[in-house]
């Protein structure tokens, strides 16, 4: 006893040591040794914000055409600054469903080592698209051939892109279910993988343990 007060043995807030308190005081006390007490006032902690659906290595306002004079390199340099902002927004840990050339999973690793600021980053790598689709490259003229790394049809195809995607360092799949907003040649909310490729691509992604995530306008 101290007084007329109770002195009582209780767990630090911060760090669970024991430590002496007395319930005539306001605050519950931090143990001496590691902890210090910061008084916000009337201000609130917020804990970290997730967000899961974002494109660190894209600029809405640089799509279509207009991408094609830049560089790869160029968007993982954007995704860097990208990466600072959201962590300086609040979001602590984010999803990023969908970056060429595996950019989203270099900024996790520079992120990981300390070499820039960033949130925790879940990737997508690429997202997988039927041809032609969502998903696809539609812009260029069709006597060009170039690499499409995200595309895959039929359940065996995009059973296999699962795969690879995952064996590249994907953490969760994300693929195009129908059109959309910003690609060239497909229909705002039409279906472009089948039933069976659907369920085919769920069924691996669930196997090795992975998420889906769906770009899906539709409503079928």
């Amino acid at each position: 006893m101290a007084g007329s007060s109770r002195v009582l043995l209780v767990d630090c807030p911060a760090c669970a040591r024991k430590t002496e308190y007395s319930p005539t005081n306001r605050w519950r006390p931090f143990c001496s040794e590691r902890c210090k007490r910061i008084d916000l006032g009337a201000l609130t902690i917020l804990p970290g914000l997730i967000d899961m659906h974002v494109h660190l290595t894209s600029d809405p306002t640089l799509s279509g055409m207009q991408a094609l004079s830049y560089p790869s390199s160029f968007w993982t340099v954007l995704g860097t600054a990208m990466a600072k902002r959201t962590i300086d927004a609040g979001f602590t840990t984010v999803r990023n469903v969908g970056a060429a050339d595996y950019a989203d999973l270099a900024l996790k690793m520079a992120i990981e080592r300390g070499a820039i600021p960033g949130p925790r980053i879940v990737p997508a790598t690429y997202a997988i698209g039927a041809t032609g689709g969502h998903c696809d490259s539609n812009e260029l003229p069709a006597n060009y051939v170039f690499d499409r790394p995200g595309i895959a049809d039929g359940p065996d195809g995009v059973r296999q892109k699962v795969r690879e995607l995952h064996r590249r360092g994907a953490e969760v799949i994300k693929y195009c279910a129908t059109g959309g907003v910003f690609s060239i040649g497909t229909s705002v909310g039409a279906q472009q993988y089948t039933q069976a490729e659907m369920n085919a691509l769920v069924d691996e992604a669930h196997m090795l343990g992975l998420k889906v995530a769906a770009h899906a306008h539709g409503t079928n």
